[in-house]
């Protein structure tokens, strides 16, 4: 049985997912509290921007899903999920702010779209040291 809120759910697979409206009070989100069931994020289609944040230290998460119509991700948005490996940030995305990933420390690889003219100080610093493999769109065309 899934938990439901008007802006986000949780499935039987442990699926976070984010609908237009949501917005993080001060503090920790509602779906907090079940952030050890939570193994992947799926943010819908419709949403332009990730708060700061909005899923700091949500350790269990595998996958993240980025919607097309996204534009920003804020600061530490998805800082120390720690079981992230790959990140693919969507084309129309124009910034990522400070500390987005940092100490997502299994990242390996971050794919980058041509949109991005904005990385905050540490957004892609995954805190053990080891070189990301970073895929940069060729802008010289």
């Amino acid at each position: 049985m899934s938990e439901m809120s008007k802006t986000w759910t949780i499935d039987a697979e442990g699926v976070l997912t984010i609908r237009q409206g949501f917005r993080k009070r001060k503090g920790k989100p509602d779906f907090y509290a079940r952030r050890e069931e939570i193994r992947a994020i799926v943010v819908e289609e419709g949403v332009s921007e990730i708060g700061d944040g909005w899923f700091t230290y949500l350790n269990e998460v595998r996958e993240i899903s980025l919607p097309t119509t996204l534009r920003r991700i804020g600061k530490s948005a998805f800082a120390s999920c720690e079981r992230l490996k790959e990140v693919s940030i969507p084309e129309g995305v124009e910034e990522l702010a400070e500390s987005a990933f940092q100490d997502c420390s299994h990242v390996r690889r971050f794919h980058l779209p041509a949109s991005l003219r904005r990385i905050g100080y540490l957004a892609l610093h995954v805190g053990d040291g080891q070189l990301l493999v970073r895929h940069l769109p060729d802008r010289s065309s």
